[in-house]
């Protein structure tokens, strides 16, 4: 079976009525530098119209990656519409109609664009997958997550930084330490360098499983990538460790973290 009919048979098989967490309630419009490139954006459009120049896919694409990276997804949704009357969406148009209802949380809404991509004969890529793991994970359905993960990498396509860190904050996010940890060490033998942010996560993660030796082993293999560590971080994690007592060993190693940089 080719890699994208694998992929998507699991998809089937997995959208189950898993009960969802409920949408986050929506933000206040951009102000700064977004709000005025995308204002810079709607009066070039605005500026095609009047020359009877009609937006072409790139420009739609553009302006539906602005909208939804400034949490203006209604909007988002009636350019969508909008496009779809004078230029057919691409794969990229999909994908950020996807990742905008993953962004989100909106796995009803992510599956139904996935469901229309493949309908009009568009190959969903490592892109579109990324997508749809961040949304299990922002959903608080991290299995489906690792599921989907297993089934792209089975499905031969080659996963990139970000996959590995959707599949792994999902994981940190629903305390699954074990599948965290184990892909996070993949992510490492893939050649990737792990960012801070995450091996701290799986740090507290353990600290509060009251898990001091899977902690040690964590900093231990932190030391051994040189991940550097600003004060702040480090305080707060030093400040974790003695609110919840018994960790003498693991604050005398973080006090003595030969890559902090402060």
């Amino acid at each position: 079976m080719p890699p994208n009919g694998l992929v998507y048979n699991h998809w089937c098989r997995w959208w189950s009525p898993v009960p969802p967490r409920p949408l986050p309630p929506p933000r206040l419009p951009p102000t700064g530098a977004r709000a005025k490139n995308f204002k810079a954006l709607e009066k070039t459009v605005e500026m095609m119209r009047l020359a009877n120049v009609l937006p072409g896919a790139p420009t739609y694409n553009t302006l539906l990656k602005t909208l939804s990276r400034s949490q203006r997804f209604d909007e988002a949704v009636a350019m969508f519409a909008e496009m779809k009357v004078t230029v057919t969406p691409t794969k990229v148009t999909y994908n950020t109609m996807i990742d905008a209802c993953a962004h989100r949380g909106d796995m009803d809404g992510a599956s139904a664009y996935f469901d229309e991509m493949m309908a009009v004969g568009l190959q969903p890529d490592v892109i579109t997958f990324t997508s749809l793991i961040k949304g299990f994970g922002r959903s608080g359905n991290a299995p489906r997550a690792v599921e989907l993960f297993d089934a792209i990498r089975e499905g031969g396509y080659a996963l990139e930084e970000r996959t590995y860190y959707a599949v792994i904050n999902a994981c940190l996010g629903a305390g699954d330490r074990g599948n965290a940890r184990a892909l996070l060490y993949e992510m490492l033998d893939a050649g990737f360098a792990v960012r801070t942010r995450t091996w701290t996560w799986l740090l507290e993660c353990d600290l509060w499983a009251d898990d001091e030796a899977a902690a040690l082993r964590v900093l231990r293999d932190m030391g051994g990538a040189a991940v550097p560590m600003d004060g702040n971080r480090r305080a707060r994690l030093l400040r974790e460790c003695r609110k919840r007592g018994g960790f003498s060993r693991l604050i005398g190693q973080l006090q003595n973290y030969r890559h902090a940089t402060d």
